[in-house]
């Protein structure tokens, strides 16, 4: 007998012709009604922090809360790992607790990110909703849009009975899987949460970021005492307790690993998980629990999900060493023009992989970047990137330079990517850093070329910007990388400007060091036309003396051709 064949016929004496019987004693046995399944909310998590998200989102999902058009629904979105679920969960289980749907709620897992032959389609998941309301299988139709029609239809009816229901519709991938199953009405509710930005038509957006500094230190203390009530190790080590968190990014999911790894191990210091995690390399690995438990696992869900030029993004962005990323430093790395970089990153940022801060700098969080990093690292076209993005660097700092080089300083003489001082000056200041860092970058990858000029160019701004740190990190790595070559001009152009530095600095020995042994090789007789223009930059600085500015143009002049 199939699953649907439930009800049964019993005829005797009877006269059976196509369909029509004719009998004396003829019983129709009907199913049984299904019992709804309305009481499936998973337990309730611990939950931490979230108060004004918590407090928004219990206000969408009450009855009389006005609500916009289209079907009333809240979309709860973030990285993976956020504690969107976790959210979601904690305000039904309010929602039920208030009496607020007598009809109950649903909880269904659209398992969006599932790439197997396993994840449900929207067919399979309308019949599991309308058994979740009552309707048996026989009642069931099979194709999707009468599936759909029946559900709406459902739902209407048991709106009017007064039972009102809310329908969690848990890890959705885009607008396209949720769509099928939303219907209209001001009883019914519908909550959905995933790891995409949806734009589902007058849903209530929640967009959820990591957790602040002391949620995460709540949660974190929160999980070890629920295990031992005496554990005390987060106030005996608040300062391993702090570091903890923020190795963990203060991602809930991690914050929760990290305490289970703890939990099982009551006597080990906080300070030892925290070694353990600091080079972040091994950070990822340290983050797994149990075999099945674990950040990267979290990632991998959304990676799996990108296309080509999305996963190539998300690999070369982290080779850029800086904390932000100009979009045009990612267009170098990713060999893209800057708009397909611009749609690009809209789409991870849609993935909550990346974010914007300001307008065309791009982040990471940082166990993000980690686990991106991973797969940079074994990417063959590593390399390659580094090349066009220090080429990049270098040829955009020297327009940069030229500007700050120049007499006037409100001189709007365009360069190949600056029009005016000020955007020159404003460019080197957003990327100071990452060119800084880029330097040791290319000395590891024996790029030795840039390692070389990157810092000669930057002399300027780092003087105007009194960057000695830089300036004497980036220049002995330049003297490394002008050893490797056995470029003696520039040994002794680099040798000049760190003893430019060093005197800055106060450190005198340091300083004649270094000039005598610049003085080593053949003089550099003469100012060059590019030294002419240095001396008119180091005339304009507030604070230096005229002869002294006269000189120290001279000297400069070693530094910046």
């Amino acid at each position: 007998m199939s699953d649907r064949a439930c009800t049964s016929n019993k005829a005797r004496a009877a006269i059976i012709t196509g369909s029509v019987v004719q009998g004396r004693d003829i019983t129709i046995a009907l199913p049984a009604p299904a019992k709804p399944a309305v009481a499936g909310l998973p337990i309730q998590p611990l939950f931490v922090g979230r108060d004004q998200e918590l407090n928004e989102l219990i206000h969408v999902l009450k009855p009389a809360s006005p609500m916009l058009a289209g079907p009333a629904s809240a979309t709860v979105t973030g990285l993976g790992g956020v504690g969107k679920t976790a959210l979601a969960v904690q305000a039904a289980h309010h929602a039920v607790e208030s009496g607020w749907f007598p009809g109950g709620v649903i909880f269904v897992d659209l398992q969006g990110y599932d790439t197997s032959e396993q994840r449900p389609d929207a067919t399979d998941t309308l019949e599991t909703l309308l058994q979740a309301i009552g309707v048996t299988r026989e009642q069931i139709p099979n194709g999707r849009a009468a599936r759909e029609l029946l559900w709406r239809s459902a739902l209407s009816e048991r709106a009017a009975a007064n039972l009102s229901t809310l329908i969690l519709l848990d890890n959705a991938s885009s607008s396209e899987q949720v769509q099928p199953f939303l219907a209209g009405g001001e009883v019914n509710r519908f909550l959905i949460t995933s790891r995409h930005s949806l734009g589902v038509q007058g849903s209530r957006v929640f967009n959820l970021s990591v957790l602040s500094p002391r949620e995460s230190l709540d949660q974190l203390r929160q999980e070890l005492t629920a295990a031992y009530p005496n554990d005390e190790r987060c106030s005996i080590e608040s300062g391993s307790a702090a570091q903890l968190v923020e190795l963990c990014d203060r991602l809930p999911l991690a914050v929760h690993i990290a305490a289970a790894l703890l939990a099982i191990t009551p006597d080990r210091p906080l300070s030892d998980l925290v070694d353990a995690m600091r080079d972040e390399k091994y950070r990822l690995s340290e983050l797994t629990f149990d075999g099945n438990l674990a950040v990267r696992a979290a990632f991998d869900l959304s990676y799996t999900c990108l296309d080509g030029d999305q996963a190539h993004l998300f690999r070369m962005m982290t080779i850029n060493p800086g904390v932000d990323v100009g979009i045009e430093a990612i267009a170098a790395l990713c060999d893209f023009d800057v708009p397909k970089t611009r749609r690009v990153l809209t789409q991870l940022a849609r993935a909550h992989l990346v974010f914007v801060r300001g307008f065309k700098r791009w982040k990471m969080h940082d166990l993000v970047r980690a686990y991106a990093s991973e797969h940079a690292s074994s990417d063959p076209g590593y390399r390659e990137a580094l090349g066009r993005m220090l080429s990049y660097y270098l040829k955009a700092a020297k327009n940069a330079d030229s500007h700050l080089c120049s007499v006037d300083v409100n001189s709007t003489r365009s360069s190949t990517d600056f029009d005016t001082y000020e955007s020159a000056l404003a460019w080197l200041d957003a990327e100071c850093q990452s060119i800084a860092s880029s330097v040791n970058l290319a000395l590891a990858h024996e790029q030795y070329a840039y390692a070389l000029d990157l810092p000669a160019v930057m002399c300027n701004f780092f003087h105007m910007r009194q960057r000695w740190s830089d300036w004497i990190a980036t220049h002995r790595a330049a003297l490394t990388a002008s050893l490797e070559l056995g470029d003696l001009h520039k040994e002794a152009r680099t040798r000049n400007n760190l003893g430019i530095a060093y005197r800055e600095t106060g450190l005198h020995s340091e300083a004649i060091e270094e000039h005598r042994e610049a003085s080593n090789f053949s003089p550099f007789a003469g100012i060059s036309q590019r030294g002419r223009r240095s001396r008119k930059y180091w005339a304009r600085l507030p604070g230096i003396g005229g002869a002294s500015r006269c000189r120290r143009a001279d000297r400069a002049d070693v530094a910046v051709h």
